[in-house]
């Protein structure tokens, strides 16, 4: 808690915006033949309202990597919880408006 999770994301496209979400499970979240790794749930919901305060959103870079940080608030209650994470790049001309998604990476919050 208080400090900050580095991730990594490897996309094949360049300069494009992404999106990290956080989730407390990864049951799926269809999106037409796709699915985003993730569980639509409140941690999912509050994550979309906040995802750049807490480092999760950003431009890839002029090689289609990005390299996010999750800030971990200092609140000690957080301790324990397991959260799942993915990303997906936007592209206003696909379905949904997203290109790529990651696969899911899970971890838990230690003090």
């Amino acid at each position: 808690v208080g400090t900050t999770f580095p991730l990594r994301l490897a996309t094949p496209s360049p300069n494009v915006p992404f999106l990290g979400l956080l989730s407390l499970g990864n049951a799926g979240i269809p999106l037409g033949d796709r699915n985003v790794p993730l569980s639509f749930d409140a941690m999912l919901t509050a994550t979309l309202g906040s995802a750049a305060a807490l480092g999760l959103a950003g431009v890839t870079d002029a090689a289609g990597s990005a390299a996010p940080g999750f800030v971990i608030p200092n609140v000690r209650s957080l301790i324990g919880l397991r959260l799942f994470v993915a990303a997906v790049t936007m592209d206003a001309t696909q379905p949904f408006a997203i290109r790529h998604i990651s696969n899911e990476q899970f971890f838990v919050i230690q003090s």
